[in-house]
């Protein structure tokens, strides 16, 4: 992590990595095909420390509007302080995902959190709404959290009653809850 913090995702090379953990470049090949496959093994650790701070935002909120509100600070919070990491990331998705990664998600610890949430908030609804469902928000909130690390011009204040607002209008919508009182 510290060789693509310090030099971001082009600019890292295998070599770089083997010499910062502090073992012979063939070796790295013994563990990883590529510098990619590290990233991916970096993002199954993001992913899963970001779901466990979404998760525990949610602790003791019961009121559906104040959860998703909290939901969304921890989430801009967890992007903000790992924003090298997210730049990294961003980089190698810029060149090139597969068709699966981007149609079943990349952070699948964050899309287990929220279709539980939603199984909950709709009982009624099918499973294949609530993939749809969960796919349109973790999208959403990618790219509003792109724009709040990113853009200089979006703050996270605004970005998180973003997240917020249109989290409960698609919600209520998409779920027929009868208004945004989500």
């Amino acid at each position: 992590m510290a060789c693509f913090e310090a030099r971001g995702y082009d600019e890292t090379t295998v070599g770089q990595i083997s010499r910062g953990a502090g073992v012979a470049h063939g070796t790295f090949y013994v563990h990883f095909a590529s510098k990619d496959e590290v990233l991916d093994e970096l993002l199954v650790d993001f992913n899963a420390a970001m779901a466990e701070r979404v998760g525990r935002s949610l602790a003791g909120v019961t009121a559906p509007r104040e959860a998703v509100d909290a939901a969304a600070g921890a989430f801009l919070g967890f992007f903000a302080e790992r924003r090298a990491f997210v730049a990294c990331y961003a980089a190698r998705a810029a060149q090139g995902l597969a068709v699966d990664a981007w149609r079943d998600g990349i952070n699948m610890p964050m899309s287990h959190l929220l279709t539980g949430a939603l199984a909950v908030v709709a009982p009624n609804a099918s499973p294949e709404r609530i993939k749809l469902i969960t796919h349109a928000l973790l999208a959403m909130w990618l790219r509003v959290g792109l724009q709040a690390l990113f853009s200089d011009d979006v703050s996270a204040e605004q970005a998180q009653e973003t997240l917020t607002a249109m989290t409960v209008g698609a919600l209520s919508s998409a779920l027929n809850l009868g208004g945004p009182h989500v």
